[in-house]
């Protein structure tokens, strides 16, 4: 009785040490109807012409014991239809028969492929949002309060306009190794009960299209900054502008009034 292949592959013939097919495994349901014609016939005689030199070579490799390496063979079946696989050769360690695992290359490529589409579409999403960003800087700076630009998720100040940078209280600075760091990943300084009233505005905001300004307490010294938020509406992204004015320089009655928000 022939051996099984160890393996498990798309396609698991077992050989004997002439290369006659004794046993043929598949694990498509059109493979496995195709290949029982395999069984009794020569292995090189089963694919393609221009295959069966690689098949010669690949066979007396896994007889000598070398590594034989995977190689790209054209799989006809007698129902005329055909398979491109990638096979490689193993040697049983019982007896004289050889095990050929077969992957379908169409089933790779096509992974492949879908592969190769995501990181096309990430890196064309991210290129988008560094444009974006980049627009964004100039225009950040041509406001009259503190502004950044915040990700809803994690938080982290992506960009900051010249007058939030200037507020030295009211940015923690990222830092490595003890290394402090200017720039991206940046965190507003605060405790998680500013954070979670920050974070109310943009679960509110995103459900209604609005919500109140809210006053927090940023910095060591908790200064009190009053709070507008805008979502950024760029593509594959949750970003939102956040505009801060102190309290002492606009009252907290006037907080609510359109004409004293517009001026940010």
């Amino acid at each position: 009785m022939p051996a099984t292949p160890p393996i498990n592959s798309d396609l698991a013939l077992t050989l004997d040490h002439h290369g006659v097919i004794l046993a043929a495994e598949a694990v498509e349901a059109d493979s496995r109807v195709a290949i029982e014609g395999l069984i009794g016939q020569p292995w090189q005689e089963t694919v393609g012409v221009s295959s069966r030199v690689k098949i010669s070579k690949l066979l007396a490799d896994a007889r000598q014991g070398r590594h034989a390496r995977f190689r790209e063979v054209n799989q006809q079946y007698p129902d005329g239809s055909s398979q491109l696989l990638e096979v490689t050769a193993v040697s049983s360690p019982d007896s004289e028969q050889l095990f050929i695992i077969g992957r379908n290359l169409a089933t790779v490529h096509a992974m492949q492929q879908r592969l190769l589409e995501m990181q096309r579409q990430t890196t064309r999403e991210l290129w988008y949002v560094r444009d974006n960003m980049a627009s964004y800087s100039s225009l950040l700076n041509a406001i009259d309060c503190p502004t950044m630009v915040i990700d809803r998720h994690s938080m982290e100040v992506l960009q900051a306009n010249d007058l939030a940078l200037a507020n030295a209280d009211l940015l923690l600075p990222q830092t490595t190794n003890g290394q402090s760091l200017v720039g991206e990943g940046r965190s507003l300084h605060w405790d998680e009960t500013q954070r979670s009233k920050l974070e109310a505005v943009f679960a509110r905001n995103a459900d209604v299209g609005t919500a109140p300004t809210v006053v927090l307490e940023l910095g060591a010294s908790r200064k009190r900054w009053i709070v507008r938020v805008k979502a950024l509406n760029l593509h594959a992204s949750d970003l939102w502008v956040v505009q801060l004015r102190s309290v002492a320089t606009a009252p907290l009655e006037m907080a609510n009034r359109e004409d004293a928000m517009r001026s940010c």
